[in-house]
């Protein structure tokens, strides 16, 4: 929009093109660099490209109406793109350029995109529809002058024709304020009566049953076939009864007070949760109802599923181990090799992530779930039975010392990984957390000189599906050269507080490699140790060199740079609009 402002107020335009686009990217660099630069430690959900060749073909994805709304709609917004050409109009021309360049995405999207990664190229449509319907009504203001223009020539023809003395038109339809709010007021009206019928919300207008038995909406003598007004009535009525207002609210809240006590329970305490993943939780209110948790117990019980989705590479971990731990589970992260309704395995995954409580409440998943020694039932809650895992604590010493995996590109074409660094970090994660067997030592991605470092090579005789293919799982990785075992001293681990933003503990021998099974991320900083290391499948190592030990997320020098960019951009903008005189930008 500046960029626009600018080259439209000034006649050398391309002068402050430049400038602009300089201070808008230092004003977006706050949440633009960290985004970016930190995308590897985020998921991809490897969302389908669409379309996937089972359902709608790109001509219906670009035209989602009624073939007459799409031609009228498409076909002023073409108008209004040649006459912003045609008129040398900056603004209507630059939303143009900018549908091409939305088009365009929608087709680049189904591919990995610099830096960024996947993209779900369906995310792109909502911004070409907007565009295309700003140009439509340009286009139907263009249309609506040149029809004017046309009559008024007509007119004036006519007069010559009738007196033959010469006739003055009068000024620019384009410049009468009359003519532009009548337009103005037409073009909503019928815009907004169109919407009206299509949604069948228009005022005073009903749904009348004839003889036949049909149903028929309209206002007046206009009528329409009565149809489904869509979902949106609906949801809204759902989502805003909110939770008081279902017929499972007491149940709800008495699995939430349930889960107050437990963490309230000295013999239990504070501590992650999760619970069976299952559609029919949706009568709560939402589907992610317990998502809140944390917030209904004061923060003491974690919900796993929330913390955990595409901002974080836990994700794909969380999903694989609600699958395992529930009768049919949504498994939303594709391409995983989900183990589900299995319990036995699903205990280790809980106890790998940290997960202090179990909750299922079908009978399939109770009855695996009881089955399990790990599992400790200790409370019940309607449908509802909660189980505490054993050997599940936050931080735990290492009895192995970690090995290295060599993250180098050229690695990729010595042992033939494909994607980027977060998909080939998510190969050794999800071939470590389901595979434990191939690996004698816990993987790290980093870590002191004296770790081993080694490559990893793909298991071909499991793979399943190529890359690119419909069905592919992801690929198992497992080590390319001999683990050498070191064997690391005991250490007894005391102490542990986890809080808003921080980990702290106490260990009676330094120099011992800890894991903290807490998702890694950058910002991650700590006193009393070195590191922290990330390792699989996303938790962390540290090294104590004393005996206390504190991890704390704070600030991180990408995080600070940013953030003086987007202040400089602020500075730049102040300054500029006291020199407004002399580049007149806002």
């Amino acid at each position: 929009y500046l960029l626009i402002l600018a080259m439209h107020k000034e006649p050398a335009k391309w002068k402050y093109g430049a400038p602009v686009i300089g201070t808008a990217a230092l004003l977006a660099a706050f949440w633009v660099l960290p985004f970016l630069l930190n995308h590897a430690y985020m998921t991809d959900m490897k969302y389908e490209p669409q379309p996937s060749g089972f359902g709608e073909g790109w001509v219906e994805m670009f035209f989602p109406l009624h073939i007459v709304f799409d031609v009228l709609i498409t076909g002023f917004a073409v108008i209004g793109f040649l006459s912003a050409l045609w008129r040398r109009s900056t603004v209507a021309a630059w939303l143009g350029i900018y549908g091409v360049l939305l088009a365009i995405g929608v087709f680049v999207a189904r591919e990995s995109l610099p830096i960024i990664g996947l993209l779900w190229n369906p995310r792109v449509l909502p911004f070409l529809y907007l565009v295309r319907y700003m140009l439509m009504m340009i286009g139907i203001y263009e249309a609506i002058v040149a029809v004017g223009r046309y009559v008024s020539l007509e007119r004036a023809a006519a007069r010559v024709a009738k007196s033959g003395e010469e006739q003055t038109l009068g000024p620019s339809l384009r410049g009468r304020l009359s003519f532009n709010v009548a337009t103005a007021i037409a073009v909503s009206f019928v815009c907004i009566s169109i919407i009206g019928f299509r949604f069948q919300e228009l005022p005073f207008a009903s749904v009348r049953t004839l003889e036949d038995g049909s149903q028929r909406y309209g206002l007046g003598p206009i009528s329409v076939p009565a149809g489904n007004d869509g979902f949106v009535d609906g949801w809204a009525r759902w989502n805003f009864t909110g939770y008081e207002g279902k017929n499972a609210y007491g149940e709800y809240r008495a699995l939430i007070e349930t889960m107050k006590q437990i963490g309230e329970d000295p013999r239990y305490g504070c501590g992650r949760a999760l619970w069976e993943n299952n559609g029919e939780t949706n009568k709560y209110g939402t589907t992610m109802g317990l998502m809140l948790l944390p917030h209904w117990t004061d923060g003491c019980i974690g919900s796993m599923e929330g913390l955990f989705f595409e901002a974080s590479a836990t994700t794909p971990y969380h999903f694989i181990a609600a699958a395992a731990m529930s009768k049919q589970s949504s498994n939303p992260v594709r391409e995983l090799r989900y183990d589900d309704n299995k319990a036995a395995l699903g205990v280790r995954y809980l106890q790998e992530l940290g997960v202090r409580y179990y909750m299922g409440f079908t009978p399939e998943a109770v009855r695996e779930a009881s089955a399990q020694p790990a599992l400790r039932e200790i409370a019940r809650s309607g449908p509802w039975v909660i189980y505490q895992v054993e050997a599940s604590d936050l931080v735990v010493p290492l009895t192995k010392q970690p090995v290295v995996i060599a993250g180098a590109a050229e690695q990729d074409v010595a042992v033939g990984h494909a994607g980027d660094a977060k998909e080939r970090w998510l190969e050794v994660g999800t071939s470590w957390f389901q595979n434990p067997n191939d690996w004698v030592a816990l993987p790290a991605a980093d870590g002191p000189d004296e770790w081993q470092r080694i490559t990893t090579r793909i298991d071909l005789d499991r793979r399943i599906g190529e890359p690119g293919e419909s069905g592919r799982r992801v690929d198992i990785v497992v080590p390319n050269e001999t683990i050498t075992q070191t064997n690391l001293a005991p250490v007894v681990v005391s102490d542990v507080v986890q809080g808003r933003s921080s980990v702290s503990f106490s260990v009676d021998t330094v120099g011992v490699p800890v894991l903290v099974r807490t998702s890694y991320f950058p910002n991650w900083n700590v006193s009393g140790a070195t590191g922290p290391y990330r390792v699989a499948p996303n938790m962390m190592v540290v090294v104590p060199t004393s005996n206390d030990v504190r991890l704390s997320f704070g600030w991180s020098f990408l995080d600070i740079f940013a953030y003086v960019l987007t202040i400089a951009g602020i500075v730049v903008l102040v300054r500029w609009r006291r020199r407004r005189h002399v580049a007149p930008l806002l």
